[in-house]
């Protein structure tokens, strides 16, 4: 496993120029910022359900491109992000309220925020359980956390190859530290103080090449029949009620 300094050299601006999508990205992130904010629009909806107003925190926000479509949405929104150039961009271009660091050394204060939010970042945290503890300590009581994350071995693709016992393909860097499933997080969650009152799986359709296209297709399908072997993970949970 990466060491603290290790995991933090990942996230510097080039990162963002190529491999913030694990290099399956055409463009850099602030070239798909629009594209991101449509990806999202489902997520906040979902997420609204639960909370509409209040403070809103993302964790590992980038340059703002969701945080900012929260804040549209009503949400009184603040930012937390490695990357210092990331950050820097998202103040000057969206004029969002984003804080440089880790959660931990932010120090807000009890019962905060009604809403937390990570999208494609529960993967990469080293600690996810002192991040979780964090989590539920700034949660109001009334408030959510809600995770967006891929789940790279549950669809199809990657079964078929462990049957077949061929290697596993994934980026060169270690972006990933830990591989989710919609019930693995549960159990996380649970262990860590929260309730799980939504989650769903949905499946990815890649065009090429065109045994991929056919084999995601398929997945597709049944994933959306059956909510399960996807490649796309949604939960939400709350905190559970303080002692």
């Amino acid at each position: 496993m990466l060491s603290d300094d290790e995991v933090f050299s990942l996230y510097q601006a080039e990162y963002f120029e190529k491999d913030y999508h694990c290099g399956t990205s055409e463009g850099s992130y602030t070239q798909e910022i629009a594209a991101m904010q449509e990806g999202f629009r489902p997520y906040i909806a979902k997420i609204k359900q639960f909370n509409s107003k209040g403070r809103y925190l993302e964790i590992g926000c980038a340059g703002g491109a969701t945080l900012e479509l929260a804040r549209q949405e009503g949400f009184e929104t603040v930012g937390v992000e490695l990357s210092q150039d990331m950050a820097e961009w998202g103040r000057k271009n969206l004029h969002l309220d984003i804080r440089v660091g880790t959660l931990e050394q932010q120090h807000f204060p009890d019962n905060d925020f009604e809403v937390v939010y990570l999208g494609d970042v529960v993967e990469h945290l080293l600690h996810p359980k002192e991040v979780l503890g964090e989590i539920r300590r700034i949660l109001k009581p009334n408030g959510v956390v809600a995770f967006a994350y891929p789940m790279e071995l549950n669809h199809f693709t990657p079964r078929i190859r462990k049957l077949l016992k061929l290697q596993h393909q994934s980026v060169t860097k270690p972006y990933h530290l830990y591989y989710y499933t919609t019930k693995t997080l549960r159990t996380l969650l649970e262990q860590c103080g929260f309730e799980v009152t939504m989650e769903q799986e949905s499946k990815l359709r890649r065009q090429r090449p065109i045994l991929m296209n056919i084999m995601d297709s398929t997945n597709s399908i049944i994933t959306k029949l059956t909510g399960a072997f996807g490649d796309r993970g949604f939960t939400i949970a709350r905190v559970l009620k303080r002692n």
